[in-house]
């Protein structure tokens, strides 16, 4: 599975969707350079994905916020990169919503953290820490991944681009699902480079088919 995250521009998300990505992501966070507000929200929406879910990005909104998002933008995941708690990701998952959890990995993140979730969301997500919430553009050291024994498939995240392929690809953990790209496919904040993003993901997939 890819995920394209961080998409802001309804052209842009037309030439992304050609390049087949699983997942395609709009930021609803407002201190993200990549926030979509509720106007460019709907030119978004009047873009068919074709097969790609469109997942909406939330860091510590409420569920009647998350909920009216969904509703009106036709949502199928939501992903939350905040302190949200396994209350309401289990509401968010009875409402039909695919739920991914993500979590900041650094040196001492203990993976013990991801236990209350487990049943209450649909997928983790393994970001590198950073200064903002999400699309920092850097990596955290994957071997830390070891250490992951929960029966919940995550997908992998934080600043990947085509130099980490042939890692992806040595990568053997039993729950890894898929990756999330973002800032480094972009050209500016919100706006992908399309023509990267399709390659980058003819590789990963012809190669791990």
């Amino acid at each position: 599975m890819v995920k394209v995250c961080g998409l802001r521009d309804p052209d842009n998300l037309a030439e992304v969707v050609d390049a087949k990505p699983d997942m395609v992501g709009f930021i609803f966070y407002s201190q993200s350079p990549r926030y979509v507000d509720e106007a460019a929200a709907k030119a978004l929406n009047s873009v068919s994905v074709g097969n790609a879910q469109r997942v909406g990005v939330f860091v510590d909104s409420d569920l009647r916020h998350i909920e009216q998002m969904g509703v009106h933008f036709g949502l199928h995941a939501v992903q939350l990169h905040g302190t949200e708690s396994p209350t309401l990701c289990y509401q968010l998952q009875k409402m039909g919503l695919t739920v991914i959890k993500a979590f900041r990995v650094e040196e001492k993140f203990s993976f013990a953290e991801v236990e209350p979730y487990v049943g209450s969301c649909s997928f983790f997500l393994f970001d590198a820490a950073g200064s903002s919430a999400g699309g920092n553009g850097v990596t955290f050291r994957w071997s830390l991944l070891e250490n992951y024994t929960a029966n919940v498939p995550f997908l992998l995240s934080g600043g990947i681009d085509e130099q980490h392929l042939s890692s992806i690809k040595t990568l053997n953990h039993p729950m890894l699902h898929g990756v999330d790209i973002n800032s480094r496919f972009e050209v500016v904040p919100g706006v992908k480079d399309a023509p990267r993003v399709k390659k980058f993901i003819e590789m990963l997939k012809s190669d791990l088919c």
